[in-house]
């Protein structure tokens, strides 16, 4: 699994699942994804909800997606700032050159932004809403537009309904 805040516990063994013979593995997820997905080495693993789709519209049926979302960001909304660049403070952004990733779906440090003048107050307000929630239900039209984009972009050969992506008893959850 990924190395994260979350997951750190269970690799230190301050965590310990009861009943299962646990052996966590610390894999960056492109190796784990390949490896779930060309060798079956898990009987458990993180995936992307991309992955699981584009594997399961070809016919692969050996994996039946739950959904929980490990890291509860998307990481195209972090802020990642050089050592070197001379910020120490979200003022010392002004006038700075600032890449950005396409399509970007929420500001995960609206005040440091803010404090930038880079956000209107308004802005700022409407990005505090919670981006993730979970289960399937929560995130029924997120997921299903995901899906419609992977057919549209031609990741998938056919849309995959929800129904054949997680399993029956988390639809509703």
């Amino acid at each position: 699994m990924t190395s994260n805040p979350r997951t750190r516990p269970i690799f230190d063994g301050s965590v310990a699942p009861e009943g299962i013979d646990l052996i966590p593995t610390p894999l960056h997820p492109s190796e784990m994804f390949w490896r779930q997905l060309k060798f079956a080495d898990f009987d458990v693993s993180e995936m992307s909800y991309s992955s699981l789709t584009m594997a399961q519209s070809k016919g692969d049926e050996r994996w039946i997606g739950l959904p929980v979302f490990t890291t509860r960001h998307f990481f195209q909304t972090w802020t990642l700032i050089r050592r070197d660049a001379g910020i120490e403070s979200p003022a010392d952004m002004t006038g700075k050159r600032a890449g950005e990733v396409a399509n970007r779906q929420r500001i995960e440090h609206i005040e440091c932004h803010l404090a930038a003048g880079l956000l209107s107050p308004e802005s700022g307000e409407a990005l505090r809403t919670p981006l993730l929630r979970h289960g399937v239900k929560a995130n029924r039209t997120t997921l299903e537009t995901v899906a419609r984009y992977s057919h549209e972009q031609g990741l998938t050969p056919r849309q995959m309904a929800l129904e054949e992506v997680f399993a029956r008893s988390t639809l509703d959850q």
